[in-house]
């Protein structure tokens, strides 16, 4: 019984003793923080660190960090605007997805020797972070780590053998240790940026945030350029290409890929080239991912037959682009191809058979992807495609209608325009030219009774519309006098533009006005009453002349 007591009595003393060992080692602990101003954890097999005294960021451990996103950002995020340097020790042997991203207070970073791989984002929209030095053995770096970022050179250690840096600027060695550019530093101030004869590829976003860059100038062995290669340069007008380039070309600026068979793909137009109105060449056969992005001086596009893809996003964010004419080739359309939100109307050509999620009628907004107020897309009713564009107008809630020509009903010798809304017209006919003529559009009447105009589309589509003449032409005197030797004048009504008149005169007046006048000169030749024959495009009329 007495050492059982004894042995309550231990127990309760020791736990007594240990709780006082954690209460002055939890006191300690936040007296050393206090102290220090500072915050720190673990998050994997990666420890971190940060003072407030010195602003630095410190990261131990080995091994990977934890990636991230931005829906869930590293711990220390929340001192983004304080921290002044990070600080990686050695053991550490990768940067994470968004590590770093918006530390924008950060003007210096150390890396380790045991670094090998820099992952997406991961320096993102660190503003004050000029320069950087990448350690031999990092042999992986992701093509979104320097996004929003703005760096004035990069340094490379000497003995790596898998990145170089020439005048600042990053490039990669590939598989066959040819030079691949990698990231342009986008901080500098040079204007122009001639690629190295030695680079043999561009890569995604190369050129991204460059503000300062004006021109480029690709060398004749660069045979692999991205999609993204080149992206918000906004006082970038001209891309220029070697003449001996067996892969790219370049058209008043803009660069072009060589194709197959005498084709191009379009790759890249500079966003500040200065086109509001732009006819893609012929032969080109496809519009490629980002081609016109950020082109805000683009107004109208004319697209030939000769392309028949447009890639996703090829007009992203092209906010003043309002018309859009589709060559008759045109079969694949990409998600989101047309982010314009001044462009209300489309036709879509019967040779269209694929069309991307939210490819036209639909904006990025800071609301996320919405839909163009007012847009509606046009097509020809029992096309093949009807069925296709039918189902997408459903599907995204975008308005839709069949296209057709405006209803005319008109009084002889007047005028109106059937233009489709949208479409390009080929050619225009009637069949009854005597009534009712047509001209680029414009139906003119010219005699009571009706015809049928027809439109025929570039892809081959044709609208028809029936024209009703209610009236016939007049003249507007049904007699005149005049006298011998001199003239005067009798207008046919309305202001005909395409008239065939035919005259009969006598020897006492006659008609010396040409065939397709709409007013008549009348010319008194002696004294005497007549009765002149004007016959108008096919309808006659007659009017009394008393010559003194």
């Amino acid at each position: 019984m007495k050492k059982t007591s004894i042995r309550i009595i231990s127990a309760v003393l020791s736990a007594l003793m240990l709780i006082s060992m954690l209460s002055v080692s939890a006191l300690a602990a936040d007296k050393n923080t206090s102290a220090t101003g500072g915050d720190g954890g673990s998050d994997g097999d990666i420890t971190w660190g940060w003072s407030s005294v010195d602003n630095i960021l410190t990261i131990n451990g080995t091994g990977y960090m934890n990636n991230y996103s931005e829906d869930n950002l590293p711990p220390w995020y929340i001192y983004r605007f304080e921290i002044d340097k990070i600080v990686i020790g050695e053991g550490v042997e990768s940067i994470g997805f968004f590590a770093f991203y918006g530390l924008s207070g950060v003007k210096e970073i150390v890396l380790p020797d045991s670094l090998t791989y820099i992952g997406g984002y991961a320096f993102s929209g660190c503003e004050m972070l000029k320069t950087i030095s990448i350690p031999e053995n990092v042999n992986n770096i992701h093509w979104d780590a320097w996004d929003d970022s703005s760096f004035s050179a990069f340094d490379v250690a000497p003995l790596s053998q898998y990145y170089l840096s020439v005048d600042g600027n990053l490039y990669a060695y590939n598989d066959n240790n040819d030079l691949v550019l990698v990231k342009y530093a986008n901080c500098s101030c040079d204007k122009t940026f001639t690629v190295p004869d030695t680079v043999v590829g561009i890569d995604d976003e190369a050129f991204d945030d460059c503000k300062s860059l004006t021109k480029i100038n690709i060398t004749k062995n660069v045979s692999d350029i991205s999609s993204y290669a080149i992206d918000n340069c906004p006082a970038l007008t001209t891309i220029e290409v070697v003449e001996n380039s067996k892969y790219f070309y370049s058209q008043s600026g803009v660069l072009f890929k060589k194709d197959a068979g005498n084709t191009a793909s379009l790759l890249r137009c500079p966003q500040a080239k200065a086109i509001a109105k732009y006819t893609v060449p012929d032969a080109t056969s496809e519009i490629m991912t980002y081609a016109f992005k950020n082109c805000s001086k683009l107004k109208t596009l004319i697209i030939p037959d000769s392309v028949n893809k447009i890639a996703t996003y090829a007009f992203r964010n092209c906010t003043r682009l309002s018309s859009v004419d589709f060559g008759c080739g045109v079969k694949n359309i990409g998600y989101f191809a047309f982010d314009c939100p001044s462009l209300k109307s489309v036709y879509l050509p019967k040779s269209v058979t694929s069309i991307g999620i939210k490819s036209m009628g639909y904006m990025v907004s800071e609301q996320g992807e919405e839909k163009v107020s007012g847009f509606k897309l046009y097509y020809v009713k029992g096309t093949p495609n009807s069925a296709k564009i039918s189902e997408y107008c459903g599907l995204y809630g975008i308005s839709s209608a069949y296209l057709t020509l405006g209803s005319a009903s008109l009084n002889a010798g007047a005028a109106k325009s059937i233009v489709p809304p949208v479409g390009v017209v080929s050619s225009w006919t009637s069949n009854k030219k005597s009534v009712a003529a047509v001209k680029n559009g414009t139906i003119t009447a010219l005699k009571k009774g009706s015809a049928t105009i027809t439109a025929t589309l570039n892809d081959g589509s044709k609208l028809t519309r029936k024209v009703t003449v209610k009236s016939n032409p007049k003249l507007s005197k049904s007699s005149v006098t005049v006298k011998k030797g001199k003239t005067v004048s009798v207008k046919i009504t309305g202001k005909v533009k395409s008239i065939n008149n035919v005259y009969t005169n006598t020897k006492i007046a006659k008609i010396t006005s040409a065939k397709s006048a709409t007013t008549l000169k009348v010319k008194g030749l002696q004294k005497g009453s007549t009765t002149l024959k004007v016959k108008v495009n096919g309808y006659s009329l007659k009017l009394k002349v008393n010559v003194k």
